[in-house]
């Protein structure tokens, strides 16, 4: 769990990762802050932590798990942003890391 912690918390510290206006696919900009983007999802992400940690039921466990590939699925829909800025690699390992950490998570 500790290390699942650790991989999404890494992804949450790349906060500023810019892009070229003509990017189509993605909504970043000039000073463009991952953190803002996904703001709803890492608010979600963090509630539900905070459940989970104060009662690991099996149903808050399934809500923290759901929140945090909900919060995966919004970073890397931002991905280009991160290739754009030259992280593209470690931006993509990141995500995959905390994906495999999340999908396996036992609830039971």
């Amino acid at each position: 769990m500790r290390k699942l912690l650790f991989g999404v918390f890494f992804l949450i510290s790349i906060v500023a990762v810019s892009c070229s206006k003509d990017d189509k696919n993605v909504d970043c900009h000039s000073g463009f802050v991952l953190a803002e983007a996904t703001q709803d999802e890492l608010q979600q992400y963090s509630q539900t932590v905070q459940t989970y940690a104060a009662n690991p039921t099996e149903e808050n466990c399934e809500k923290f798990r759901s929140a945090a590939l909900s919060y995966i699925d919004a970073l890397e829909s931002y991905e280009q942003c991160a290739i754009d800025a030259g992280q593209g690699a470690s931006y993509q390992q990141s995500i995959d890391e905390a994906r495999d950490g999340i999908n396996t998570l036992s609830c039971q």
